[in-house]
């Protein structure tokens, strides 16, 4: 039976799908995904997108448009997925930014755009610089999602999967390269904020975990994104599916009755 797997997170939550061997893939068909939003963006309150966003693509114009609207959340409800994957890297790198009375997340999309220069001066929350007011602002909106997934998806299962940023990644001739410093030190901090975050997180939800840590975590330099600390080997996404499988499989949430506490 085909089941419904939204996805909250970056494309290390997706990219699996891309990797699958035919004869053993998984019978999931992918409804919403929402990459690069953090969950404080989230579960703030709904802007009207600007109208000008600059020179950048029309997929990425859409991203922003839907930071802003906060259109991901109406989207669950519509389709109503068996499950919702969820990482954590983005809140972990990216932190929030205040705008206009709510917040965004000032991903690499964001700082390339118009929006740049009309939010600079924003007041900006990480879970590493502002401690104590970023994660009063998460513990908030967890609560605010896991309020909202009970009254409006109650039968949707909750996994968390612990997606890290890699520190170094094989290239074509098979060597192991390191990424430059000034990324070590932007990723390392994101992996601790995330692990910090992803505590928090299962705390609040019962949910179940997908981790991979007890691996090394390489980037792929063949990648069908390019190189990135988030495009993985071939190997990590045969893991994550092996570990996704199960899950996917238990049995379902009686409707009406949530697996959160």
């Amino acid at each position: 039976m085909t089941k419904r797997l939204a996805i909250l997170g970056t494309c290390a939550s997706e990219d699996w799908v891309r990797y699958q061997n035919q004869r053993t893939a998984l019978d999931v068909r992918l409804v919403p995904k929402r990459f690069h939003a953090s969950i404080i963006s989230l579960c703030a309150k709904p802007l009207s997108p600007p109208k000008d966003l600059g020179d950048i693509s029309e997929a990425d114009k859409l991203m922003i448009c839907r930071d802003f609207s906060k259109s991901f959340l109406h989207e669950l409800v519509e389709t109503q997925p068996d499950c919702l994957l969820v990482d954590l890297a983005s809140d972990g790198l990216d932190g929030v930014i205040a705008y206009d009375g709510s917040w965004l997340t000032p991903t690499y999309i964001f700082r390339g755009s118009a929006l740049s220069k009309q939010a600079r001066g924003n007041m900006v929350l990480t879970a590493d610089g502002t401690p104590r007011r970023y994660l009063s602002l998460f513990r908030a909106s967890l609560l605010a999602l896991k309020d909202f997934l009970n009254r409006h998806l109650p039968g949707c299962r909750v996994i968390l999967h612990k997606a890290r940023f890699a520190d170094s990644y094989r290239n074509a001739q098979d060597e192991i390269v390191s990424f430059s410093e000034g990324k070590l030190k932007l990723n390392r901090t994101a992996n601790w904020n995330a692990a910090v975050l992803e505590d928090m997180f299962v705390q609040q939800f019962r949910c179940d975990v997908i981790s991979l840590l007890d691996h090394p975590v390489l980037g792929d330099e063949q990648h069908v994104w390019g190189i990135g600390a988030l495009h993985f080997e071939r190997s990590y996404y045969t893991r994550f599916s092996e570990a996704l499988r199960p899950l996917l499989d238990a049995a379902p949430v009686p409707p009406g009755q949530s697996d959160r506490v």
